[in-house]
């Protein structure tokens, strides 16, 4: 089986902690719809994410069930963009494998 590699669209040597608008889009894994169920939390993820980042703003969501979309505005941000979306993935994933280890202790699998 031959692996699939993402295109990267990346600018080279941009800085991407610069002030400005970022419209980024995160996918789940092979494109599971895992997301749809913790709506809530993962909503509650991203409009905190200002509270910890200082110099973030989120201008705009939308939540699907296998994607994000996401306009994140830095303004003297602190982190660069690729930080923040790391610390975002990294809560968002924490929240859906405990809700599905949960639910796979319920079903008796896992």
């Amino acid at each position: 089986m031959q692996t699939k590699f993402r295109k990267n669209i990346r600018l080279k040597g941009y800085d991407y902690s610069v002030n400005g608008y970022y419209f980024v889009t995160i996918i789940t894994r092979n494109r599971l719809p895992l997301l749809k169920p913790y709506k809530d939390a993962i909503e509650g993820i991203i409009k905190g994410l200002p509270d910890f980042i200082n110099g973030l703003s989120v201008d705009y969501f939308k939540l699907k069930d296998n994607h994000i979309h996401i306009i994140f505005i830095f303004k003297d941000c602190i982190r660069s963009l690729g930080r923040v979306i790391s610390a975002m993935k990294y809560s968002i994933t924490k929240i859906v494998v405990a809700g599905i280890s949960s639910i796979q202790a319920v079903n008796g699998s896992g």
